[in-house]
């Protein structure tokens, strides 16, 4: 069961290296001259994607330094951050997205942030590896 935990902690840092990249690229997309990607949604205006892009940065970036730095108060932090980003994503659901799916969604996004509080704040070998017991 330890190794499925040490497993599941991993899969959790290739996830925030993917949230990471998303954001850069999301906020390269503000340069004039980049044209090699369009991943932001066209419905939010530029401060609302600025917001967005640089909450998934510091959310992944805190996870990634946390994690590796062995912060024990980073499920504290991280669940400040997956608040913010819980809010953001309400707000674009219920005020700027019109697809049907959009709820759905917005729930899907809601139970992931839980789902990662979850194994922060409860699972033993998060707790041995931040030095929490």
């Amino acid at each position: 069961m330890f190794y499925l935990q040490k497993a599941l902690a991993l899969l959790l840092v290739v996830v925030h290296i993917g949230l990471l990249g998303w954001a850069v690229i999301g906020l390269l997309e503000f340069h004039p001259d980049w044209n090699l990607t369009n991943i932001s949604n066209p419905l939010f205006g530029r401060a609302m994607l600025m917001w967005q892009w640089l909450l998934v940065l510091l959310a992944s970036l805190t996870y990634l330094a946390g994690f590796l730095a062995r912060f024990s108060n980073l499920p504290e932090w991280m669940s400040i951050l997956y608040s913010l980003m819980a809010l953001t994503c309400a707000y674009q659901t219920f005020f700027i997205l019109k697809h049907e799916a959009r709820f759905w969604q917005m729930g899907l996004e809601f139970i992931e942030y839980a789902v990662i509080l979850w194994i922060l704040f409860r699972l033993e070998w998060f707790q041995e590896w931040l030095r929490r017991v």
